[in-house]
């Protein structure tokens, strides 16, 4: 009666990318996400900060083999973010940052809103991997079929 190691869970063969096609079939069959290689089209309401924004960020998930459908709503989350900060700049700027009250100067309203939507950003921005803390979470991957590009995970040379 042979007693060796117990198989490795096929979740962990895929995601320590040693799964084999040929001896345990095809990734499809156990869930596996499918990893998406091309930028989906931004819709034509949003605005140019939300653009640049979806590009980039989807550029360099892909560019480390991290980008599938199922990160496309939190990131237009994350660059809905990136615009409304942009909106509430310009109008902290057209409007000013302070306005006269009855009980004397007062902070623009934005600026509550300008502080949530930091936050929010950091925490999205952490939550994908684009931040040192979220970045150590991001397995060490390279797209296969790629010249190596000597990123093991977003922003971390080899």
């Amino acid at each position: 009666m042979a007693r060796g190691r117990p198989p490795k869970a096929p979740e962990l063969r895929i995601a320590d990318g040693t799964h084999r096609k040929d001896r345990h079939g095809a990734i499809q069959a156990y869930g596996a996400e499918v990893l998406l290689n091309t930028v989906p089209e931004v819709p034509r309401s949003k605005g140019a900060v939300f653009k640049k924004c979806w590009r980039e960020y989807c550029e360099r998930l892909i560019q480390v083999g991290q980008f599938s459908a199922r990160d496309i709503k939190p990131l237009e989350s994350l660059c809905d973010a990136h615009q409304d900060e942009a909106d509430t700049r310009l109008i902290l700027k057209v409007q000013g940052e302070y306005f006269p009250t009855m009980a004397g100067i007062a902070r623009h309203p934005a600026w509550a809103t300008l502080e949530k939507l930091r936050k929010f950003i950091q925490e999205a921005q952490s939550n994908i991997g684009f931040s040192p803390a979220g970045r150590a979470k991001v397995p060490a991957t390279v797209q296969s079929g790629k010249k190596s590009t000597g990123l093991q995970s977003l922003n971390r040379k080899a």
